[in-house]
């Protein structure tokens, strides 16, 4: 998906917020504030929002010399999901279609996104999820489609997001386990700190690594950015019979896709939602693109 100039006001907020995690002085922040900004200029007409902002964030992490400022947020978000667990897969269990209210909540719990919201009151997110989750699947939720690939579907490839919502990546795959043991899923997380996106160890304090093997996609951007991506993960997105995208930002990446994807995220700015004139901001998105 090409960047809009409304892009940059949502990028400068993101890097304040990094800078800020930081504790970098103001008359620092002014002057890479400048320099993020000509950088933005520059890259805006020529790719996708996570693109751009992957290269802003390396060159927050070299000003802020700072690696991973939200590996704080990160830890706290997933112990703060996993410690309503058993409610959440209680939900899950008592529902009539669990497949179905277990795809709904992952793609609800994308929310937790700190590159949008950067306050996320993760209680108050997990209140909100459990009790409105289906009112907003009004718009597109392809779930027929998605149970037919499913079912069909012998590899699959899942594109995680943030973290937090791995968890309830989790509690999805579990379902998906339990329908069809004998699946086998890679789970995809960023190669680098980026936000507060999923890594390696992410993912594996929230239990993925019991239901799918977790790989690098080589992507440092808050998105699967395709030309940034390593060899090992091009070969599963090419071979992948089933390719589940999580989040807004690996929607920016992917669209227009190069091969059926389900995108499984909620549409959290104006850019993204022009794209489908039913689509409204916060609600839960399962589409199907080819």
């Amino acid at each position: 998906m090409k960047s809009d100039i409304r892009c940059i006001p949502c990028l400068l907020r993101q890097a304040i917020a990094a800078m800020s995690l930081c504790k970098i002085d103001a008359k620092l922040q002014h002057e890479i504030l400048d320099e993020l900004y000509t950088l933005l200029q520059q890259g805006l007409s020529q790719d996708t929002p996570p693109a751009v902002a992957g290269l802003m964030y390396a060159r927050l992490h070299e000003c802020c010399q700072n690696q991973d400022p939200y590996q704080a947020i990160k830890q706290k978000s997933t112990q703060q999901v996993l410690a309503h667990y058993q409610t959440i897969q209680h939900f899950i269990e008592q529902a009539n279609d669990s497949l179905r209210v277990a795809t709904e909540l992952a793609i609800a719990g994308n929310i937790i996104d700190y590159g949008v919201k950067h306050d996320v009151n993760v209680e108050q997110e997990l209140q909100r999820i459990m009790k409105g989750v289906s009112a907003k699947t009004k718009h597109q939720f392809d779930f027929k489609r998605f149970t037919q690939e499913l079912a069909r579907a012998k590899t699959i490839l899942y594109l995680g997001d943030n973290v937090g919502e791995t968890v309830f990546d989790q509690l999805l795959l579990t379902e998906i386990k339990k329908l069809y043991p004998n699946k086998k899923i890679h789970y995809a997380v960023k190669a680098q700190p980026i936000i507060n996106d999923a890594l390696i160890d992410d993912a594996i304090a929230a239990g993925i690594d019991k239901l799918a093997t977790i790989i690098s996609s080589g992507s440092n951007a808050p998105g699967t950015v395709l030309s940034i991506c390593n060899s090992k993960f091009l070969e599963k997105f090419s071979s992948a019979d089933l390719v589940i995208s999580k989040g807004q930002g690996n929607f920016e990446a992917l669209w227009p896709v190069e091969r059926p994807i389900f995108f499984l995220f909620t549409p959290k700015c104006e850019v993204v939602i022009q794209h489908h004139k039913n689509w409204e901001q916060g609600d839960i998105i399962l589409y199907y693109a080819n």
